[in-house]
């Protein structure tokens, strides 16, 4: 799958992508190059699943880890992490290792290593057969809001009109905190898990005919959903467009796009128009598409 998409698939989503643009003659053409703006994940699941195939001896004992354990864990490794974002910094891979994402704000590489391994552990010592101790839940809910007052704190003091009127801190300035606060980050990343795990184990332990419609279809959702995209974002432009050409006078229009800016209200609508629009779509397909005979063997 990941070698039809690499090869095939993703290089015609940047045909149609070049398609829609539609851009001027004698612009940049578009050339064939192989590509994974999405499907990089696929790769390196498969490179897990290598390793993970490849260790033998006995299967490792562990209990539900406490919040202490795995925060201490969490940021060694993030520690880790953000040397592997100055690494790739200083040698120019601004797209990470292998197309795992490693720059951050946003670089997750040895954190998806990190929950591959825990994930494996936690199925064969059978944590998620019960629910969570409730100890870890209540320290992952305190260090999430204590991180996330800290964060929303200092965003507000540095970037606030209202405390530093004369002073316009840039978006380097705040990739800088970002950075700085990639340690704290790294315990918050596995508590939003674990947050996760306790919510779908108390909400969503059912299935309903609707329910395992939408799970069949998951995966295939994973694979054209940034096709969905594309094509929405240029529905909601031409539909911005036509708005243009309906409520304003020519010479107001000609302005409005001359500026190709969008206003905050035409931001929020595109937003929600592109998100519901590419994820109904989407599951609808993948459903019907994982009812095909033989095509469901594959996805």
């Amino acid at each position: 799958m990941f070698i039809i998409f690499w090869l095939g698939f993703n290089p015609l989503m940047g045909v149609m992508g070049y398609a829609l643009v539609d851009p001027e003659p004698g612009t940049r053409a578009y050339t064939y190059f192989p590509s994974s703006p999405h499907t990089w994940f696929l790769l390196w699941l498969l490179v897990f699943q290598m390793g993970y195939a490849t260790l033998s001896g006995p299967n490792l004992v562990m209990e539900v880890p406490t919040f202490h354990f795995l925060a201490c864990e969490a940021s060694k490794l993030a520690v880790i992490q953000l040397i592997a974002l100055i690494m790739c910094v200083v040698v120019g891979s601004p797209s990470g290792f292998a197309e795992m994402p490693m720059v951050g704000p946003g670089g997750d590489g040895f954190f998806n290593v990190f929950a591959f391994a825990f994930g494996v552990i936690a199925k064969r010592n059978q944590w998620l057969e019960k629910p969570l101790p409730k100890e870890l839940l209540a320290s992952c809910w305190k260090y999430v809001g204590i991180l996330l007052a800290i964060v929303s704190i200092i965003f507000f003091i540095f970037f606030s009109p209202v405390v530093f009127p004369d002073v316009d801190f840039n978006m380097g300035f705040a990739g800088l905190i970002l950075i700085i606060l990639n340690i704290p980050c790294g315990p918050l990343c596995f508590s939003l898990i674990v947050i996760a795990i306790d919510f779908f184990q108390r909400n969503m332990d059912f299935e309903s005919g609707v329910s395992k419609f939408l799970a069949g279809g998951a995966f295939v959702v994973y694979l054209i959903h940034y096709y969905l995209l594309q094509v929405f974002i240029y529905l909601f432009i031409q539909i911005q467009d036509e708005t243009f050409i309906f409520n304003q006078t020519d010479t107001t229009k000609s302005a409005l796009m001359s500026t190709n800016e969008l206003n905050e209200g035409q931001k929020w609508s595109g937003f929600l128009f592109v998100f519901f629009c590419a994820v109904t779509t989407g599951f609808i397909f993948g459903g019907l598409l994982k009812m095909v005979p033989g095509i469901s063997n594959f996805i």
